[in-house]
């Protein structure tokens, strides 16, 4: 998880210490209820007309679920960020410049960013197993390259080294060099690193592969399921407006998250956040 330095400001406000709370993961659509649909210009929006007045009154009961909740205990990841994104900027409008801040001011203060976590034995649909085959890099999960000028303990410059490593199955961890860096020495420094790069290969195909599977084991959406993935092990529910994931989520609870509407929330627990605001 994450928090940015306007954490600092509210850690001693009452949602930190509010330890009672359970953990939560908001889906794309209750961010932007929260998060994009509550601004006064995008009411504004013709686009906003086609909102139902069902979801309209979950926007201010999802803002108050940001605004209150013990932001360690409410998580979003990437996927949800991007989707408000691209909802504010396609949808209503909305320009980076405009986005990007309240983005910004949001992590770690209203909520925490969440990675997946997946288990890498096993694949549960035929089909999946079928379509793994097809991806490249089957064994390397992730390979760093950075390069830069190496200098000698008295300042002299000495030329360019390049260095870096290879995580690959089995969690096998190869680390390289080439040039003038030498890491075992400890003798030559590195003052100056104008290239560093990284590649995940295997952890972009696992992110789309297990999100595939889920989809096809339990006969719902890939935009769906990559959120259950998310929040699975982060959450105990996954809170959403969308009448047709709440179904997914309800129909088969011993699998993965329970869901729950803004609204839902607020009835169960709104009277601690009262407590302790």
């Amino acid at each position: 998880m994450t928090r940015n330095s306007n954490a600092d400001e509210l850690k001693d406000t009452g949602r930190w210490r509010n330890l009672t709370l359970p953990r939560i993961y908001f889906d794309s659509d209750a961010l932007i209820k929260g998060m994009i649909e509550i601004l006064p210009e995008v009411q504004k929006h013709p686009e906003f007309s086609n909102v139902t007045s069902d979801a309209r009154n979950e926007i201010p009961l999802a803002q108050r679920i940001l605004n209150s909740w013990n932001p360690d205990h409410l998580t979003v990841s990437m996927f949800t960020i991007l989707e408000a994104l691209n909802c504010g900027f396609r949808k209503y409008g909305l320009s980076h410049e405009r986005l990007l801040p309240i983005v910004r001011k949001a992590i770690g203060v209203d909520f925490s960013v969440v990675f997946a976590d997946f288990e890498l034995v096993g694949r549960e649909s035929r089909l999946v197993e079928e379509l793994e085959g097809r991806f490249p890099d089957r064994t390397t999960y992730a390979v760093t390259r950075a390069s830069g000028i190496t200098f000698d303990e008295d300042g002299k410059e000495l030329g360019r080294a390049r260095w870096g490593g290879t995580l690959s199955s089995g969690a096998a961890v190869n680390k390289w060099y080439s040039g003038l860096y030498d890491e075992r020495t400890g003798k030559k420094s590195i003052e100056d690193v104008d290239s560093h790069s990284i590649s995940s290969p295997k952890v972009e195909r696992e992110l789309f592969l297990r999100t595939v599977d889920l989809a096809v084991k339990f006969g719902i959406a890939p935009k769906d399921s990559i959120h259950i993935l998310y929040a699975t092990g982060n959450a105990e529910y996954i809170v959403t407006t969308d009448s047709g994931f709440l179904k997914v989520l309800n129909r088969d609870p011993k699998h993965f998250p329970r869901g729950l509407r803004p609204s839902e929330v607020l009835r169960r627990w709104g009277d601690r956040l009262d407590r302790w605001s």
